[in-house]
């Protein structure tokens, strides 16, 4: 059976949760060894999938990748909801590195990608993690450390969250 493009897109919803998603961004614009959010998270969510997505192929700095979650009402500090990742030099487009959820700050998955690979994830999130407060509102994003990426070309890359609301009105919205 063959079902429209809107009842595929909402039992991509119910299974999957919501997904938000930035627009395409140059690397070297958020990959500067400091943190850049790329959502505002409003009330509390239950995060299930949070993932980069390289465009195209990255370039050879060893650029390590860790997701945070910092909470702007109430003021809480930047709070690692992953550990670092591995380096992301030389990776081919369609790499990824993907939050593992699971118990916070585990280290971020950097996805098997090859010229043959390329746009094959070996690795999915499992476990939710709970992010935010009833009311709250805070930003998820992405501290990079170690060295800048480099390169001649322009490589760009895309984040992808999945959530479902767990507090009255919560969502999210991307920044970049």
């Amino acid at each position: 059976m063959n079902y429209s493009p809107s009842t595929r897109s909402r039992v991509a919803d119910i299974v999957r949760g919501l997904q938000v998603k930035t627009s395409v961004f140059i690397n070297h614009s958020y990959f500067h060894q400091q943190q850049a959010e790329f959502f505002n998270v409003f009330g509390r969510i239950m995060l299930m999938q949070l993932f980069v997505e390289f465009i195209t192929a990255t370039g050879t700095g060893g650029t390590f990748l860790q997701f945070n979650y910092t909470s702007t009402t109430p003021t809480i500090g930047v709070q690692p909801i992953s550990g670092a990742s591995g380096s992301i030099a030389s990776l081919f487009r369609g790499g990824r590195v993907v939050w593992q959820g699971g118990a916070v700050a585990t280290v971020a998955v950097v996805t098997v990608s090859s010229v043959t690979l390329s746009g094959i994830s070996d690795f999915i999130s499992v476990k939710p993690q709970i992010i935010g407060l009833v009311g709250g509102i805070g930003t998820i994003g992405i501290l990079t450390s170690n060295d800048d990426p480099q390169d001649s070309a322009v490589p760009t890359s895309q984040v992808f969250l999945n959530y479902v609301p767990m507090s009255p009105g919560a969502y999210v919205t991307k920044v970049v």
